[in-house]
């Protein structure tokens, strides 16, 4: 996470002014959910990054659920290499082991092995900072009962933009298309639009707290999500 240094005297205090409003509008974003039981999701994350010099061994592992009941719809745990050219260009690449399930039409949870590839670009302006990622991945579909074993590339693009509100508190809006495609068919999978807040409790400790909705063509879904990340460990 780049931070962007400030006037202390010039910063209006996010967490006096908008940390109740944060609250309610969270509240209500629950409850509203409630409606929304047969499409929704809540996503628990957890990353672990490690840097070592230009290098960083990325780690992170996910549990979402159907609606707000425990039982999972999907969780995985994701791998990779990143390297940093500069200040702006990263590159990446690495694999994922997938775990979903469809409770509507098979209660047994379907494995993906996943390989995937990204390029992030990051530029920074005098209020943020904007950050362009490509991501292409390999999705190796194991088959059940009820579903055949497939195939499928997928490439990504997100754009995003991200506001310094404190010294503590960091706002993102972002939007993320993805499409799929092998040799008999390509179609859009889904376009994800959200926003989430960043809290940096400290140099170690970052929590996320986020709501995205995600149009499909099966029907729109809304993910709740909530992430806690362990700083940068660099052994440099």
């Amino acid at each position: 996470m780049l931070h962007h240094e400030r006037d202390g005297n010039s910063i209006i205090k996010f967490s006096e002014l908008w940390g109740v409003r944060i609250i309610h509008t969270l509240f209500f974003l629950f409850l509203f959910n409630a409606t929304w039981s047969q499409n929704s999701s809540v996503w628990f994350t957890a990353l672990a990054p490690v840097r070592m010099g230009n290098w960083e061994w990325h780690n992170d592992a996910s549990y979402r659920t159907n609606a707000f009941q425990p039982e999972a719809l999907q969780w995985f745990y994701r791998t990779g290499i990143r390297y940093y050219a500069n200040q702006k260009w990263s590159t990446a690449a690495g694999y994922a082991r997938f775990n979903t399930r469809d409770l509507k039409l098979n209660p047994s949870f379907q494995k993906e092995d996943r390989i995937w590839e990204e390029v992030l670009f990051t530029d920074r302006t005098n209020k943020g900072m904007w950050m362009h990622r490509f991501r292409l991945e390999q999705r190796w579909f194991q088959g059940t009962s009820t579903q055949a074993a497939n195939f499928y590339w997928r490439p990504r693009y997100r754009i995003s933009y991200e506001w310094k509100l404190d010294d503590q508190w960091d706002l993102q809006l972002y939007d993320e298309y993805f499409h799929h495609f092998n040799k008999q068919e390509q179609k859009l999978n889904h376009n994800r639009l959200g926003f989430f807040f960043q809290y940096n409790r400290s140099a170690a400790v970052v929590l996320n707290l986020g709501y995205t909705w995600a149009y499909r063509p099966q029907g729109n879904a809304h993910f709740f999500m909530l992430s806690l990340q362990r700083g940068y460990v660099d052994i440099d």
